[in-house]
């Protein structure tokens, strides 16, 4: 009684692997997998949030540009700024929000963002994950698999998860992220030193490097 024929349902989901798991769903389902917006589309999307309107006013809109630019296209982070600009029209406290988030430190995209990893069921997922984000991003994921497996990772079945929940895409055969995704992965790696033992640590600057090759002498 709620759908008639012809009716189209819409479902949203951060795990794909939810929708495949439905009985009868690959009869009836077509997947769709957004993208990030251009540009403009960004900047309509924005100002819509910070404006109620199709684009910025005029006075802000170099600043509108610089904060779209450095969301880089993510729908879900223009949307968690935007809802803070709108009660405050101050370019100066503009500028301050587009600070804050610079390094993903705005804890509420952070926290959002994290969601999708939390919630994977493997450690081994987990590792993968946080190995893309902090050094294989743009390599081959043959090449990647062959590394994992050496290391004793179940590698294909965690790469599956990891796209399933948008973590990671395969494009041209290269692993990929969006680029919030590697500072997210990397804070993580940050909040997770010392949980484990010294041999897991990441490492990618080069003097925590040094530093840590001249302690091992």
């Amino acid at each position: 009684e709620w759908f008639h024929l012809g009716s189209r349902v819409t479902i949203t989901t951060r795990d794909e692997g939810l929708l495949n798991a439905l009985d009868g769903w690959e009869q009836l389902h077509q997947n769709y997998g957004p993208k990030t917006l251009n540009e403009d589309e960004s900047l309509e999307h924005f100002s819509w949030y910070a404006f109620r309107k199709n684009s910025p006013i005029d006075e802000y809109r170099e600043l509108s540009l610089k904060i779209v630019r450095a969301l880089d296209g993510f729908p879900l982070a223009i949307k968690t700024v935007t809802s803070t600009l709108y009660k405050n029209r101050d370019t100066m406290h503009w500028d301050e929000i587009m600070k804050r988030w610079s390094g993903l430190r705005d804890d509420e995209i952070y926290r959002t963002l994290r969601v999708s990893y939390d919630v994977l069921s493997s450690s081994d997922g987990r590792s993968i994950f946080l190995d893309v984000a902090c050094f294989f991003g743009g390599i081959d994921k043959e090449t990647a698999i062959y590394l994992w497996d050496a290391c004793g990772f179940s590698s294909r079945v965690s790469i599956k998860a990891l796209i399933d929940k948008s973590l990671i895409e395969i494009i041209d055969g290269q692993l990929e992220l969006h680029n919030m995704l590697p500072e997210m992965g990397k804070r993580i790696v940050g909040e997770e030193l010392g949980t484990g033992p010294e041999t897991e640590r990441r490492l990618w600057v080069k003097e925590e490097i040094i530093d840590v090759l001249e302690q091992q002498k």
